[in-house]
């Protein structure tokens, strides 16, 4: 699938719809990323315009990418964050994914999950 022929609109509802799933598989990984990427690319109206679906890609990116690690949520949950609640759902997505397969996130290492 090719992200950038996507509207704004089909491009929130993937992101929100691949997010939203109880269990991600490896392309649901990949998918977010790419939509991470897309939104990325597209810039700040798309970003503003679909902020429900950006905001849940970009938990997902942080905690992806490193830029957000255990000992961060731990003490966003300490602080009484609201983000920490979406950092948690990405960890536990991504550590099932990877004990259903044996395997960690690619990007991301989450021993201490």
């Amino acid at each position: 699938m090719t992200l950038s022929k996507l509207t704004d609109i089909e491009l929130a509802v993937l992101g929100l719809e691949t997010y939203g799933k109880e269990h991600w598989l490896d392309a649901d990984v990949r998918m977010l990323r790419d939509c991470w990427d897309e939104f990325q690319r597209r810039g700040e109206d798309t970003m503003s315009f679909c902020r429900p679906s950006y905001s849940n890609v970009q938990a997902f990116h942080e905690f992806d990418s490193g830029e957000v690690g255990v000992d961060d949520v731990q003490f966003l949950e300490l602080a009484g964050a609201g983000i920490a609640a979406d950092y948690r759902k990405v960890m536990r997505k991504l550590r099932a994914l990877g004990s259903d397969q044996g395997t960690k996130s690619p990007r991301h290492r989450m021993s201490s999950i």
